[in-house]
């Protein structure tokens, strides 16, 4: 996002996500998450999640997920909440649990809403009541834009989902988040 301002990248991410989220074709489905991934996190790294011989991918794919359950992890064990923000917490590492069970299981539409549902509850943990805030958006942008622009990213999808999407579009949003995450 170094060459955009937040702004461009934020319409440029909401047009890619509802071209991602219009098609079927596989092909476009992977160039629009790469192009969504080069917006949220380091650019040119996502593609080595997405393209090689299906061992090599799978082995790539089960890693970038264990550094995120790590990351994850650790992030929350070591994030100091208030007393009232502790069952939070403790349900925010019970969704990590259920998440990497639904990965395992191969339900990408579940672990994705397991995924939305962490997500939400660590920008809670992060930024405390402040992220319920009318001005909320602005705040974030002025502390880090890159992670105001993956929270945009997050609303994004959940004004789309549950929807009728393939598991490939899932899956790749799965991978696309983890990956966001991961670069943090």
């Amino acid at each position: 996002m170094t060459e955009m301002s937040y702004e461009e990248a934020s319409a440029a991410l909401e047009k890619l996500y509802e071209l991602f989220h219009e098609t079927s074709n596989m092909v476009l489905i992977q160039e629009y998450a790469v192009a969504i991934s080069d917006l949220l996190g380091t650019k040119g790294g996502f593609s080595k999640y997405l393209h090689g011989n299906g061992g090599e991918l799978k082995t790539r794919q089960a890693r970038l997920l264990s550094i995120f359950l790590h990351n994850i992890d650790l992030l929350l064990h070591r994030t100091w909440v208030n007393e009232v923000d502790e069952s939070k917490k403790a349900e925010a590492l019970e969704e990590l649990s259920i998440f990497s069970a639904e990965m395992a299981q191969g339900d990408p539409a579940k672990a994705l809403a397991h995924l939305i549902t962490i997500s939400d509850l660590l920008i809670h943990l992060l930024f405390g009541n402040a992220f319920e805030a009318v001005n909320y958006k602005e705040f974030l942008i002025r502390i880090d834009p890159q992670f105001a622009l993956l929270y945009y990213f997050l609303e994004l999808i959940r004004a789309s989902y549950p929807s009728p999407a393939i598991d490939e579009h899932h899956y790749m949003l799965i991978l696309i988040l983890m990956y966001a995450f991961s670069c943090y």
